[in-house]
């Protein structure tokens, strides 16, 4: 029995990394044009951009990974809230290394 709940935790982890990595791929370009539209092309990324960052890439993968879900009803609720959160927290990050990589070259 431990067998299977183990396979089944790592199949569900597999597939949420790759809607998860979907989600991201969707989502960062609307996200970037909104940091940029909001605070500009201002090098040092402070605390409420950071801030403003994170919610926006929640808000935008919010119906992506509901469409997902709808799709896929085999997927449990908890582990759309995991993608949802997953896709948004890579998103932000691969913006704010894309600004730690401009600061660094400036």
């Amino acid at each position: 029995m431990k067998f299977v709940q183990s396979f089944a935790d790592f199949y569900w982890g597999f597939r949420v990394a790759l809607y998860s990595r979907t989600v991201t791929r969707q989502i960062l370009p609307p996200l970037k044009h909104d940091i940029l539209r909001k605070f500009g092309s201002r090098l040092p990324f402070t605390n409420d951009a950071a801030v403003y960052l994170q919610s926006r890439a929640v808000q935008l993968a919010q119906p992506v990974v509901d469409r997902i879900i709808s799709q896929n009803p085999r997927i449990p609720s908890v582990l759309g809230n995991r993608m949802l959160v997953c896709s948004a927290r890579k998103a932000s990050c691969l913006i704010a290394q894309s600004r730690r990589r401009r600061l660094i070259a400036a």
